[in-house]
């Protein structure tokens, strides 16, 4: 291989290699605020583009304290899985531990109620009422309705 060649294939990759790091930033600053709109999709089902101005302020407001309550969650879960992993198991530990898990939901279900009664007011009944439907992700199978779903049947004896 030629030295003209080899620089060649450096330029090249150097230039591909630029274009998606590129693409990746702009992708995700196009994206909007992560944050947002996993609250939005785990609280309220919905993407926040689809949400009133003011649902979306109050989204906003409450961000820090529920990325705090997320952050906060997941460390306490971390410290049952290292505790898990330790060889012999410290049921005194692990007790201490489970309760600051539940201590950590409850705050963050707390937080994401006190949301929904900012959010839920002005949102017609329907709207609300579709909160509470369940929510289908990509690649969930479809459930056939209540009255085409076969009566299971009673054992033979």
């Amino acid at each position: 291989m030629t030295k003209r060649k080899g620089l060649l294939i450096a330029l090249v990759s150097s230039l591909v290699i630029n274009a998606l790091l590129i693409g990746s930033w702009v992708g995700h600053r196009l994206h909007g605020d992560p944050i947002m709109h996993s609250m939005s999709r785990h609280i309220l089902k919905r993407p926040p583009e689809t949400l009133s101005e003011q649902a979306r302020e109050v989204l906003k407001a409450e961000r820090g304290a529920m990325r705090k309550a997320y952050r906060n969650l997941r460390e306490k879960r971390r410290g049952v899985a290292a505790l898990l992993s330790e060889q012999p198991l410290d049921t005194v530990a692990l007790a201490a531990a489970l309760a600051e898990v539940r201590e950590a939901d409850v705050a963050l279900k707390r937080l994401s109620h006190e949301v929904l009664l900012q959010v839920l007011p002005p949102m017609p009944p329907e709207e609300r009422l579709a909160m509470l439907r369940p929510h289908k992700r990509k690649g969930d199978r479809a459930c056939p309705p209540k009255e085409h779903r076969t009566p299971p049947q009673p054992p033979v004896q």
